[in-house]
């Protein structure tokens, strides 16, 4: 009897042992559910914790670029006004230059004995092929707004006449007829006589050598020279 409820009570003993350490592993999956939850959490805290640093800091560097190309910009805007002001000073002075020379040269032209018209409508390198004819000289007219200018090489003689535009009430009106050339005397006998080319322009030539000596424009009077030794003074 003894020994029967002895090991009846070591099978008890064993059963119960046996059935209470039995490992499951839920303990274990518990466990590592709960430090993998935490580790997510940790890593969220830090993600935001440096989304929280990184905004601050790309604000500034936004803000810092934004200078740079704020102060780029003026740079050149600032480069751009002082070129455009030392174009204005430099156009200034050259306006300033060309009406100083211009005025110069209207005083010479009429000490020359020219008048002022004719000084007016003209250049000088026109004045300066002008020397070698014998007569060259513009006079007004009968006719309003109306000149006529001589010119003569030897016995040959061409006159232009050239109209000009007229102001009516302030607004100036083209002139009411055209220009148009007059040769006065022309032989071809003579030393220089008067030819027409096909172009209409007005020739002075010599009867030695062939090619013309002068050419005059008879649409606007300006005077051209084709022999060296009327050539503008340099």
């Amino acid at each position: 009897m003894d020994q029967g409820n002895t090991e009846s009570t070591e099978n008890t003993q064993t059963g119960g042992f046996d059935t209470g350490e039995f490992e499951t592993g839920e303990f274990t999956r518990s466990d590592s559910g709960e430090k993998t939850s935490s580790r997510r959490r940790h890593r969220r805290r830090r993600r935001r914790s440096k989304n929280k640093k990184l905004g601050p800091m790309l604000a500034t560097i936004g803000i810092g670029l934004f200078c740079v190309v704020l102060i780029g910009v003026g740079i050149v805007v600032g480069l751009s006004y002082s070129a455009d002001q030392g174009d204005a000073e430099r156009y200034r002075q050259a306006l300033e230059a060309r009406q100083a020379a211009k005025t110069e040269w209207l005083s010479e032209c009429t000490t020359n004995g020219y008048a002022e018209w004719t000084c007016a409508r003209f250049d000088q390198v026109h004045f300066q092929k002008a020397e070698k004819l014998d007569v060259f000289r513009c006079n007004p007219t009968a006719k309003a707004n109306v000149h006529e200018c001589e010119y003569k090489l030897g016995t040959a003689e061409v006159v232009v006449s050239l109209p000009e535009a007229y102001e009516v009430n302030g607004e100036f009106l083209a002139p009411k007829e055209r220009s148009h050339a007059l040769i006065r005397h022309s032989n071809v006998e003579d030393s220089h006589y008067i030819s027409v080319s096909e172009t209409g322009r007005i020739e002075i030539r010599a009867r030695d050598p062939e090619a013309p000596l002068f050419v005059i424009n008879p649409a606007s009077g300006s005077l051209n020279a084709l022999h060296k030794s009327v050539q503008p003074d340099e």
